[in-house]
Parts: C-alpha cells; sequence; structure tokens
C-alpha cells in the first residue's frame, strides 16, 4: 500500500513533481526541494513520476485574500513569520485535499498526471497527499502556489496602508 511508498517531493512555483518509489519498505518519506525537475519520468520498476499543476485564485479571489489580511495585520505577520494561517484566511485559500484523502475531499492541483499511464492512479492519489500536508503545514507556499507570492502579499497590502 502507498503508506509503504517513499515520496520525494519537488515544488516549483508554477507546479510540483513527485517521485513515487513503490519498492521503497521504509515509512512514506516526504522531502522538498525549492527546485524545478524537468523532463523526469519513472524509468525503473516500481519508480513513477506524478507531476502537478496548482490551482490558482481568481482575481476575485486574490482580491478576497488580500482584504482579510489588510485587516489584520497580524495575520500577515503571522504567515510572513511561517505560522499557520487564521481561520478566517484559511477559508479564502484554495482548497486542498485532507492529508488522509478523506471521500469527498478536494485536490490541491488543476491537474495532475503519472508516468504509469492511468488517469486516477493511487500513486498521483499518494502523491496529493503529500503536496496537500505539505501546503497545510505552509500556507505561505499554498497562497505562492495559488498565484500571491510573497511580493504580491506585502505589495498588496503594504500598498492599500500607504494610500
Amino acid at each position: 500500500m502507498s503508506e509503504k511508498w517513499k515520496i520525494e517531493l519537488h515544488m516549483s512555483p508554477g507546479g510540483w513533481t513527485a517521485e513515487v518509489n513503490t519498492a521503497a519498505e521504509a515509512d512514506q518519506e516526504v522531502s522538498v526541494s525549492a527546485s524545478a525537475v524537468e523532463g523526469k519520468t519513472g524509468s525503473a520498476a516500481g519508480m513513477f513520476t506524478v507531476t502537478g499543476t496548482p490551482a490558482r485564485l481568481s482575481e476575485a479571489q486574490r482580491e478576497a485574500v488580500l482584504a482579510q489580511l489588510r485587516k489584520r495585520p497580524l495575520t500577515l505577520y503571522a504567515l510572513l513569520r511561517g505560522g499557520p494561517a487564521s481561520e478566517e484566511l484559511a477559508g479564502l485559500l484554495p482548497a486542498t485535499q485532507a492529508p488522509d484523502g478523506s471521500p469527498g475531499a478536494t485536490t490541491v492541483s488543476a491537474a495532475v498526471a503519472c508516468t504509469c499511464g492511468r488517469p486516477g492512479c493511487a500513486h498521483a492519489a499518494a502523491a496529493e497527499r503529500a503536496v496537500a500536508a505539505r501546503l497545510a503545514a505552509e500556507p505561505l507556499l499554498q497562497l505562492a502556489h495559488a498565484g500571491l507570492p510573497r511580493e504580491a502579499l506585502l505589495a498588496g497590502v503594504l500598498g492599500a496602508w500607504a494610500e
């Protein structure tokens, strides 16, 4: 089962890549690299590459997030320091899949593909759970993947305060 799979996660601003080793006997491990991984495919037996494109916020959703942060400067401060998102802000973030993969949960990505070629495969589901767990732990990273990087947050909030 996927509990035994080793997942190496690489995240970049335009998407994410997960190397899923189904032959691994150790518990699932997740490591993150800020660099993009291009052109990798599953070449060894039991090794699959899953790629995903993160869901993006619409202009109205981005403005709603910025409006919440303008009203709550301590929330922005906590985000910039790597803290968790407040309940109000969490409701505005792009929906993420529950780390346990509970039924009815939404996905973290607009498009996911696996080198096994099967749509909706277990490799992709395991990779999405790893990505969801990572984004839940780092809401600032989640916002960056959704189209609101740190610089845009600062410009949107501090620019409004300067007016």
